[in-house]
């Protein structure tokens, strides 16, 4: 990767090559786990943070490198209409989060 000091990106555009970054050194099959989580969270009833996709996760046999990519699966979920934000945030349970504000999800679709 070649960097241009120069070129100047928007917040939104490093934000997002950001997490391209991540989900590339992830795991393929985290990814895929997590995602079929998400998948589960947003055909439920209620709303989630990433805090339950990694308590989920963390009950499996997957593991990745990368545990930001999960920005990716997010993303990916809320663009292919299974889940949107709710503009709420919750304090996060994970100790390596230092219950840093998370935001809140939703199904897309509501039960």
């Amino acid at each position: 990767m070649k960097l241009n000091l120069f070129k100047r990106s928007t917040p939104t555009e490093s934000t997002a090559e950001a997490i391209d970054r991540a989900a590339a050194h992830a795991s393929a099959i985290w990814m895929h786990e997590a995602t079929k989580i998400v998948i589960k969270l947003g055909q439920g009833s209620t709303s989630f943070t990433t805090d339950q996709v990694h308590a989920e996760l963390s009950k499996m046999d997957v593991a990745t490198p990368e545990p930001r990519a999960l920005g990716a699966v997010i993303r990916q979920a809320i663009r292919d209409g299974f889940i949107v934000l709710t503009g709420e945030y919750r304090k996060s349970a994970r100790r390596v989060c230092h219950k840093r504000p998370m935001a809140v999800y939703r199904p897309a679709v509501q039960v």
